[in-house]
């Protein structure tokens, strides 16, 4: 969790930059922009809700972290008012979510942001 905010404030903070020092570069009037820009971020981002968070948890557990692999049996606890730890196989890994097989044949797919 600490990781991913990490690296989405170094990616936002380098992506500004950088757009700021071409702004400037070219000559234009970077207060004239700021404001409409700011605004349809934010926007944006009050919209998308929490979508680009579990992309980016997702990207990073599924790229970097690697934790499994297709064909690996996992054990997956179920906290609660009943905890249980059940045996998956990993059958499928996308960028937002993993597909595991149970023990009777049944799918289940999960966020990757939930498995971190």
């Amino acid at each position: 969790n600490a990781k991913v905010r990490a690296v989405a404030v170094i990616v936002w903070a380098s992506v500004v930059g950088i757009a700021g020092i071409f702004l400037l570069d070219w000559g234009v009037d970077v207060q004239r922009w700021v404001v409409p820009i700011a605004s349809t971020l934010l926007s944006v981002a009050f919209i998308l809700g929490w979508l680009p968070y579990e992309c980016a948890a997702g990207a990073i557990f599924v790229l970097y972290t690697r934790p499994f692999a297709i064909g690996d049996r996992v054990y997956i606890s179920n906290p609660g008012s009943n905890p249980k730890i059940e045996a998956l196989i990993v059958s499928e890994i996308n960028m937002l979510s993993t597909t595991f097989v149970m023990w009777n044949g049944e799918s289940q797919t999960l966020s990757n942001h939930q498995l971190r």
